[in-house]
């Protein structure tokens, strides 16, 4: 747990359950849009859930903060 707690914000992937950590915000939700746009470029769908997660045919994606609190991008263009 030690690890989860270096960092405030953390983009988790539901397939491998690894689970990278950001000092900001910005950072996180930059990862996350450059994984979006990367699977888009290759021709999967990408879909944003009720709870903020955003999945294609493979993995779901999220960024969470320490309390493991979903936290939703603002503003995506889908």
């Amino acid at each position: 747990m030690a690890e989860i707690d270096s960092f405030p914000y953390h983009l988790w992937n539901s397939k491998t359950g690894e689970h990278e950590g950001y000092s900001t915000l910005d950072g996180a939700r930059a990862a996350l849009l450059a994984w979006i746009s990367q699977q888009r470029q290759a021709g999967e769908v990408v879909l944003e859930t009720d709870t903020g997660q955003w999945r294609d045919s493979r993995v779901t994606r999220w960024i969470a903060d320490r309390k493991n609190t979903i936290i939703k991008l603002e503003a995506v263009k889908t």
